[in-house]
Parts: C-alpha cells; sequence; structure tokens
C-alpha cells in the first residue's frame, strides 16, 4: 500500500514478504479496525515502525502516496481519512485509545450511568468506578489469551467474554499496547524471535483451561415467549382442495394460521394429545378443544401442561430422553427442540417426534439458570375468555353494590 508497488498473491502467506499494518499504531490508538489495516510489504511496516503514514513518509514520497490514496474509489472513507491524517499528536493519541477502549454504544452509556447513579462504591483513590469496554478490545484479549474464536452456534461465547472483561484491567490495556509498541517499533530476524519478545502472557496459569471449565458449569436461561400477538393468519389463500393442518378457512378459501403460539397437553389412556393455539384463537368466545388430530377433548381426558416457546421441558421418548427449550411446533405434531447452550436450529438433530412420547415434564427456569419441574398447572383461559371474565366480574361487584346502597 505505502510503495504503491504491485504485490504478487504468492507472497500474501509469507509473513517475511507481507504483513498487515495498523495505519495508525496500534500501540498508540487501540484500533484494530478493519479501517485501520492495510497490506503492504514486510520491509515496508519495519520501517514504518509506530509511526503513521504521514510521519513515516519523505515529502515526495508522501505527495504520491496522497494522490494513489484519493484516486482509489475502492478505499471507504474512515480508511482513507486514517491512511491521510497529518497530524496525530498527545491529544489525537488520547482521544483515539479512549474511545476504542470504552463502548460508546447507546446500551452501554444507558448501563454504565445506571449503575453509576444506583450503586454507592466505597471511598478510594479511583475517580472512576465503572468501566465499559470497547468489542475490538476484547477480542483482541481473546485471541492474545488464546482463548480462541467465539463459537456462535451456542450462547456460551457471552460467558467467554464476560470472564475477559473481568480480566480487562487498565493495567492490562497498557500492557496490550506495550507489546504492540515492541511489534512496531524492532525487526525480528527469526520467528523464535519475534514469538519470544512479542509473548502476550495470560493473567493465570492454564487459563483457558479454567475458563473452559468455568463456563462448562453454567445453564442458560432463555425468556419463554408467552405473548400471543400477532398476525391471526398469513396472507396467501388457498383452495379448499387443500387439506393441510393448522389451516383457517376465510373468505370461502383457506389460509395457513400462522406461528403456534400457545400447545395445551392433553393425557388420556397413556397417550398425550396437543392443542394448538394461534393467533386467532384468542379471540374466539370459547376455548379451543380440537387436537392436532382431530380429537374432541372432553372430561375423559387430563391436562397435564400448557407450553409456549422457549419453555425448558423434557421428554421421555421410546429410545432417548430430550430435554432442552422448545423452539417450534409442527403441524404434525414434531417438537423442535434446542438444547439449553445451542443458538442455533440443526432439524436433523432437533427434530422429535412426539408419537412414543412416554412422558413429558416442564420446567420453570429463572434468570441464573436454576430450574425446578412445574408440578401441576390449571388451563388457563384465551385472551378473550378472560376479557369476557372480567367483564362479568366488574358488573357483578357493581350490582352488590347496588343493592347494598338500596338496602
Amino acid at each position: 500500500m505505502y510503495s504503491g508497488d504491485y504485490i504478487n498473491p504468492h507472497t500474501l502467506c509469507d509473513s517475511y514478504a507481507t504483513e498487515v499494518d495498523h495505519i495508525l499504531p496500534y500501540s498508540r490508538s487501540l484500533d484494530d479496525s478493519l479501517n485501520n489495516k492495510v497490506l503492504c510489504f514486510t520491509k515496508e511496516n519495519q520501517e514504518k515502525g509506530s509511526k503513521t503514514p504521514f510521519e513515516y513518509m519523505e515529502k515526495d514520497k508522501w505527495n504520491d502516496f496522497e494522490v494513489r490514496v484519493k484516486g482509489n474509489k475502492n478505499i471507504r472513507q474512515a480508511k482513507q481519512n486514517r491512511l491521510l491524517k497529518t497530524n496525530f499528536d498527545d491529544s489525537s493519541e488520547n482521544a483515539f485509545k479512549e474511545r476504542n477502549k470504552n463502548d460508546t454504544s447507546y446500551i452501554s452509556r444507558f448501563v454504565k450511568n445506571y449503575i453509576e447513579a444506583h450503586v454507592e462504591f466505597k471511598k478510594s483513590h479511583m475517580k472512576r468506578h465503572v468501566f465499559t469496554m470497547n468489542g475490538m478490545l476484547t477480542s483482541q484479549l481473546r485471541y492474545k489469551w488464546g482463548v480462541g474464536d467465539k463459537n456462535r452456534e451456542n450462547h456460551l461465547h457471552h460467558a467467554e467474554d464476560a470472564i475477559i472483561l473481568a480480566f480487562s484491567t487498565q493495567s492490562q490495556v497498557q500492557k496490550l499496547s506495550t507489546v504492540s509498541g515492541k511489534r512496531e517499533g524492532f525487526s525480528y530476524k527469526t520467528k523464535e524471535e519475534k514469538s519470544k519478545n512479542l509473548r502476550f502472557e495470560a493473567p493465570l496459569e492454564e487459563f483457558c483451561q479454567k475458563v473452559k471449565e468455568s463456563i462448562g458449569e453454567i445453564f442458560v436461561s432463555h425468556m419463554p415467549r408467552r405473548k400471543v400477538g400477532g398476525a391471526a393468519h398469513k396472507e396467501t389463500i388457498y383452495s379448499k382442495n387443500i387439506k393441510s393442518r393448522g389451516v383457517l378457512e376465510i373468505n370461502n378459501g383457506l389460509v395457513e394460521q400462522g406461528e403456534v403460539k400457545r400447545i395445551d397437553i392433553f393425557e388420556k389412556l397413556g397417550k398425550y394429545h396437543f392443542i394448538y393455539l394461534y393467533p386467532a384463537d384468542f379471540l374466539k368466545e370459547e376455548i379451543k378443544n380440537m387436537t392436532i388430530k382431530g380429537n374432541l377433548v372432553d372430561d375423559s381426558y387430563r391436562f397435564v401442561s400448557t407450553i409456549f416457546k422457549n419453555d425448558l421441558i423434557e421428554m421421555q421418548l421410546k429410545d432417548k430422553l430430550i430435554f432442552g427449550y422448545l423452539n417450534f411446533a409442527e403441524g404434525d405434531g414434531r417438537f423442535n427442540i434446542l438444547a439449553h447452550e445451542k443458538s442455533i436450529l440443526d432439524k436433523k438433530t432437533d427434530r422429535h417426534s412426539t408419537g412414543s412420547m412416554q412422558y413429558i415434564k416442564k420446567y420453570q427456569v429463572d434468570a441464573l439458570g436454576n430450574y425446578v419441574e412445574v408440578k401441576s398447572e390449571i388451563r388457563q383461559s384465551t385472551i378473550k375468555n378472560n376479557w369476557n371474565e372480567k367483564i362479568q366480574k366488574r358488573a357483578m361487584k357493581r350490582l352488590i353494590r347496588r343493592k347494598q346502597q338500596l338496602a
């Protein structure tokens, strides 16, 4: 980038030929964003050291560089601003460091201000007690401490971030800056020499192993979705000749009823039966009593439980025990269930038929992941049912008060 010379693609994996450089030195900016990175020859990177492009280049070379950067329409404005920055004094350095150390998002500022306003700290020499850490910085520490890339297929990487944040003291941030300064200020002849001088020690011995052990004890809590709002049905109207579960008759045709909002579970003669409640069912006078297989539930059925999306359930099937959060239910009675730590559904392993179900249990989970079995439930009415009952109760109270006044 700095020389303007062609870089052969075959040299990209050779660190002795090419390297990725921080435009504004990392030790002075703590900026590890893509907008602060360029590909350059290793020799140039070592010569540039801890300088900005403007500080590194002589006037004639700078003029050519400036024309080349401004003429390249593929360079984003944010990167161009860094490449062409002519003033990076102490004030600019400090501003960059503060911005890149601290998370400035709205939610982070809100939580920080809330804690500062409502938590009383012991008197000490510290002026600040609450810090917000920039995601790029925690990502750097994650890499330096050997924790590895985030596994976004599960939720436990959030716990890893929390542990890294807990150890991200100001001294660790300063240490990271110092090590980066060494990298920028010296030329290393061998990989061994480079590795020795640029080693960034983890805050504890066997840090990675301890992180794994710690997150292995976590049970992830999900908030059940008990809101029943949403479209009463999907827009497309089909012919009445099409037979399918989960359809609603409207305008002389059929429509899909949308997402299952609630499942009422009944048992009879050792077999389990499910009533799916869709948004439209909550607007009706009478509560739905038809199972997904077309059976009408009467007093011979025993009510077992009501489950919503993200309720924690345990199912004993014929050949396996399933324990996890209900993700969604399919029209044929199959449940898609996620293990507590998983964030991405795999239909090959997470879809389960309920035909051979021997029992089902529901658990209440608190915010810390502690769970207890829900032993007994009473079947709840639908919204309109509840509303009518409230109106009747209010009318009865008014009638009683009226009689008392006349007595």
